[in-house]
């Protein structure tokens, strides 16, 4: 869905920033950055990155 970045930040935060700024939905993202790190303390890359949108539950 998003270029490649050449910063390396994540595709899901940015994407998520992007949303964002267009509707005001707050979304979470799920892969490089709430992964775990390695012992160093160095972000491991995740498989996927994915973004996760809120749902309302009630009407």
């Amino acid at each position: 869905m998003l270029p490649i970045s050449k910063s390396g930040k994540p595709h899901s935060n940015r994407l998520d920033a992007a949303v964002y700024i267009t509707s005001g939905i707050r979304g979470m993202e799920r892969g490089s950055v709430s992964m775990d790190r390695d012992k160093d303390g160095n972000d491991v890359p995740s498989d996927m990155e994915l973004l996760r949108l809120p749902r309302r539950r009630r009407e």
